[in-house]
């Protein structure tokens, strides 16, 4: 009973670090790069520190763990987990109140971002203090490893535990139900990343905000909330593994288990409590053992075709919110729902669906690499679709299109900001108050458009209220043909661009056919390998995933990102804040040009995989 009760509370765990890792951080990740004006690397780093956390203690325990109590090394785990959770909302407070008041609608209507006809021609704008500076980085990856080394017992230990103390007939439908409430963690994640990106909930006092500006193209939304319920929750959690941590016999079970292997061994190791069983003679085998699967060609190449795999999901979970945001127009609460409902679902089906063909056709170890090279080139093809539905970058007075008056138009002046129409409205640059003209550009704000009035729509909805903008200088057509009545209105101009529906089509089918193919790669892992090395193999894949995949890919892939950036968010020391605006077209092709080449590698390895068992 005492067994069952800590396999509940080992899903309940996972249901939590499966909420907070996998789901909703990625789901707020942009929301804090706003914030705290990260750039997208500095971000990915963030994400990457969890697998670094997890990485550095691993094999500790692995080793000690195993050879300990393990629901209490799981507890440990889960109140190190909690007091990461906790860490990572310490740069709300310490960051102060988000000043929205100085953003929002209400405030456009105030002269500070209208056109004053100064005659100097001057900013005399305070720029904007750096919040996010670095100390604010290092307490979120400080956090972030804290929560990787917490969860790394969950995982390690957790799925041990549970198939030593339930009934072997019952292994399964345990194992399953803990799976299950990893993948609930997720969508949950999801859900509330979701909800938070479109609610600022409580984290500055809601009905401020969010009944104002939450449709508003500065508008940052929360992140704070699935924090605070996950530490709140772990804690909880900790002390139910901590009521049940003591498992009488465990002990004693566990050196039955290396009975098999020697039985003298076991015997004398039992009067010590196990805790020599790999040390000494052992463990001078571990070079050996490491270089015996180095040559071992189908698993080395099987490993390195799901590490260049792996690299791309962690890209796609990561930074697919952001780019249907920079692509498509669409809002982050909208980004973070279309790509839960497109990515959770898709894979999900393709590895049931890998699982369902590995077992109807009886596949064989040939037969599993086979599938799984079918299913990476036919990915690969897939993806190419990517590279043709998108959407052009917005028309932006000064950046991407120059002013009316302003012939010679140089892409790479930052000064073309500053035209003769507003030459003398001393506008900030600190601040991006997007705002659209009916002569569809977007402008840098209400003051780079020269405009000098503004009335509020009162006709217009609740929630997306607008302000008409009147008597701008810089506006290109006449007056009679303006709409809503005025010159210029809040927000962004919408894109003319119909590609996000097949955008998520062709995302899901990627998707769908790289998962196809986890099952069986799975598969020739543990049949590439003999029987007593299967353990150490999966070991050795952990640290290679880690290693080359999850850590590396993320910052990697914010790098990339970055340097499609057209509009930086300038900082007062001189620095780059967060970026405001990407080149739509070279965001597109270097994002999913770095995952085919990645892909292209893992058909490599796959082939080479296949080839390696003929």
């Amino acid at each position: 009973t005492h067994g069952k009760c800590v396999v509940i509370a080992i899903s309940l765990l996972t249901l939590v670090q499966s909420m907070l890792v996998s789901g909703y951080l990625s789901s707020v990740i942009t929301t804090i790069e706003k914030r705290f004006e990260l750039h997208s690397s500095q971000s990915g780093l963030i994400v990457s520190s969890y697998e670094i956390g997890s990485l550095l203690v691993v094999v500790f325990i692995s080793y000690f763990g195993g050879l300990g109590h393990r629901p209490k090394w799981i507890g440990y785990g889960a109140f190190l987990l909690a007091l990461g959770a906790a860490l990572f909302t310490l740069p709300h407070y310490l960051a102060g109140k988000y000043d929205w008041e100085a953003r929002d609608l209400k405030n456009r209507t105030e002269d500070s971002n209208l056109c004053k006809n100064t005659t100097n021609g001057n900013n005399n704008s305070e720029c904007m203090s750096k919040s996010g500076d670095s100390i604010f980085m290092f307490l979120f990856m400080g956090a972030q490893i804290l929560i990787g080394v917490g969860s790394t017992p969950i995982y390690t230990l957790g799925t041990t535990y549970i198939d030593d103390n339930v009934k072997k007939s019952q292994a399964s439908i345990y194992l399953d139900g803990w799976m299950v409430a990893w993948l609930v963690g997720w969508i949950d994640g999801w859900t509330d990343g979701w909800m938070d990106g479109w609610m600022d909930g409580w984290m500055d006092g809601w009905m401020d905000g969010w009944m104002d500006g939450w449709m508003d193209d500065g508008w940052v939304g929360g992140w704070l909330d699935g924090w605070m319920d996950g530490w709140i929750n772990e804690f909880i959690v900790t002390f139910v593994v901590g009521i049940y941590a003591k498992v009488p016999g465990e002990r004693t079970r566990k050196c039955h288990k290396f009975e098999f292997v020697h039985f003298k061994m076991c015997s004398r190791l039992v009067e010590k409590g196990c805790n020599t069983l790999f040390e000494g003679k052992r463990v001078r085998y571990i070079p050996h053992a490491v270089m015996s699967l180095c040559t071992n060609v189908p698993y080395l190449c099987i490993s390195l075709c799901a590490t260049m795999e792996l690299s791309v999901v962690t890209g796609f979970i990561t930074f697919v919110p952001k780019f249907l945001e920079s692509q498509f127009g669409v809002s982050a609460s909208e980004a973070n729902l279309l790509t839960g409902v497109v990515i959770i679902p898709s894979a999900g089906g393709g590895i049931l669906l890998g699982g369902y063909i590995m077992n109807r056709l009886k596949l064989d170890l040939k037969g599993a690499a086979q599938w799984s090279l079918v299913s990476a080139v036919v990915s690969l093809i897939c993806l190419a679709t990517l590279f043709t539905v998108g959407c052009h970058t917005i028309n932006i007075g000064g950046l991407t299109i120059p002013y009316s008056d302003s012939p010679n138009f140089d892409h790479q002046a930052p000064s073309e900001f500053t035209a003769n129409c507003n030459l003398h409205c001393d506008c900030a640059i600190h601040s991006y108050s997007p705002v659209c003209g009916s002569d569809g550009i977007t402008y840098f704000s209400p003051c780079h458009a020269g405009c000098h009035k503004v009335l509020l729509i009162s006709n217009m909805p609740v929630l997306s209220p607008l302000q008409n903008y009147t008597d701008c200088s810089c506006y290109r057509i006449e007056e009679q043909k303006l709409r809503y009545g005025g010159h210029v209105i809040t927000g962004k101009c919408h894109r003319d661009c119909g590609t996000l529906a097949p955008f998520l089509v062709f995302l899901f089918i990627v998707t769908f056919i790289t998962c196809c193919a986890q099952v069986p790669a799975m598969m020739v892992t543990l049949r590439s390998v003999k029987k007593e090395e299967r353990p150490f193999a999966l070991g050795i894949q952990f640290v290679l995933f880690r290693t080359l995949a999850y850590i590396p890919a993320p910052i990697y892939y914010g790098a990339t990102i970055d340097t499609a950036c057209i509009l930086w968010q300038p900082l007062c020391n001189g620095d780059k804040g967060a970026c405001w605006e990407y080149d739509a077209t070279r965001f597109r092709f270097l994002y999913f040009g770095l995952s085919a080449g990645l892909k292209a590698m893992s058909v490599l390895f796959v082939f080479m995989t296949w080839i390696s068992l003929r």
